[in-house]
């Protein structure tokens, strides 16, 4: 990729404001239920954070994938 293919891309990816979530591999490595539901409560929480800072679902999660946005003032 050259040095101008690379400046386009980032470009591109600066006017894309959405971002992916996904929950897939939220507990992988628990080795015990409360390890389990430890592990998917820092994912809430980080739901949550992403939530105060303005942070929406452009759409339902479907199959894994939810598409954030965050709203500018």
């Amino acid at each position: 990729m050259s040095e101008e293919d690379l400046e386009d891309y980032e470009e591109l990816e600066d006017e894309d404001p959405d971002e992916v979530i996904r929950a897939k591999w939220s507990m992988d490595g628990a080795e015990t239920l409360p390890d389990a539901a430890s592990r998917l409560r820092e994912f809430a929480d980080s739901l949550d954070r992403l939530h105060r800072e303005g942070w929406k679902l452009r759409e339902p999660v479907e199959d894994d994938y939810g598409f954030i946005y965050q709203e500018t003032p």
